[in-house]
């Protein structure tokens, strides 16, 4: 996997200012780039590394149930209304309490968002950012590595979002989606339905498969992400994997993943090989890990200390709460220094 950064000047095409909120305000984004190969007949668990650039932001002035204020604001009412598919639009908080939580945006007026959470009392003088999702159409505007079916009964390159979190364990297709006719179409539904909006939500792993005997590459480009970011874990009475992606541009060591005081005795992290022959589920074993004695070990391993180990920029993982163990939110903070 080859990666490339570069940083962009303050008025680059890249480097947007904060909309109307700041009319003189520019900034300078560092965006990137990540290589991603997809080997004939294999799976790849992947995460985006990148976020997209600001389309408005402030500081949170006063919170009323689920409405967020923003002081000094000059949106445009209704510009981030959630359609009836679902939110466009998601409040990223960059401090505070809530620092690296993302909430999707029900709707906005001149001055205020309203988001999906009924309490956000926490967020008052925090300051936030207001972003737009990934969606598979903006992700892969002409499929995955240029890809478009010519049979759709017979694809050649999928994309499957699993069960996010997995009671049981294990990974499991929710939905699967391909390319076909200058669109994204998915498996169930009828074909004349473009599926291009659907959303791929941040801090969440999905899966590129390559069904075709043609090795496949393709580039992930966005802004990098400094901030923190909050990912919550499910937990449940039974086992519950939860596909989630660490959303930065370089390869990280496991032990700088902050997620130590996340784990009990008996969760573990899944790290999904970045290539792998055989469909989803038969040759996609992942190593698993484990944080004990004060150390990342491998799961049956001869306990040496492997906290070195690098998950790779766009690498797909799981968090496995046992039965019973507590969830919460996992909060990285990272700076391109490390």
């Amino acid at each position: 996997m080859s990666k490339y950064l570069f940083q962009t000047t303050a008025l680059a095409l890249l480097a947007t200012p904060f909309c109307s909120l700041h009319a003189q305000e520019v900034y300078s984004a560092t965006i990137g780039a990540v290589s991603i190969e997809v080997p004939s007949q294999s799976d790849v668990m992947v995460a985006l590394p990148f976020k997209r650039e600001k389309a408005a932001g402030g500081t949170v002035s006063s919170v009323s149930g689920s409405v967020a204020t923003l002081s000094s604001s000059s949106l445009t009412a209704g510009e981030f209304d959630a359609p009836s598919s679902g939110a466009t639009h998601y409040l990223y908080v960059e401090d505070g309490t809530l620092k690296g939580h993302r909430l999707n945006i029900v709707s906005n007026t001149a001055s205020s968002v309203t988001v999906d959470e009924s309490d956000i009392s926490d967020l008052n003088g925090a300051s936030v950012t207001i972003r737009e999702h990934w969606t598979l159409g903006t992700l892969f505007p002409e499929g995955v590595g240029y890809n478009e079916e010519d049979e759709p009964g017979l694809r050649e390159i999928e994309v499957v979002l699993p069960e996010l979190a997995s009671l049981g364990g294990g990974l499991a297709a929710n939905r699967i989606f391909y390319f076909y006719n200058a669109a994204w179409r998915e498996v169930g539904t009828p074909l004349a339905e473009a599926v291009d909006s659907v959303v791929i939500e941040p801090g969440v792993a999905f899966v590129v498969r390559n069904n075709s005997y043609s090795d496949l590459d393709y580039f992930f480009f966005g802004e990098v992400e400094y901030g923190p970011i909050a990912i919550p874990l499910v937990s449940s009475s039974d086992v519950v994997d939860n596909f989630v992606a660490m959303e930065r541009p370089l390869g990280m060591a496991i032990s700088d993943l902050q997620l130590e005081s996340l784990l009990g005795t008996d969760d573990r992290l899944l790290v999904y090989p970045m290539s792998s022959s055989g469909l989803l589920g038969l040759d996609k074993e992942p190593s698993v890990y484990l944080y004990a004695d004060s150390k990342w070990q491998l799961e049956g391993g001869d306990g040496s200390d492997v906290g070195s180990t690098i998950i790779g920029a766009g690498q797909g993982i799981a968090v496995r709460k046992a039965a019973g163990a507590d969830g919460g939110y996992w909060v990285n903070e990272w700076s391109l220094a490390q």
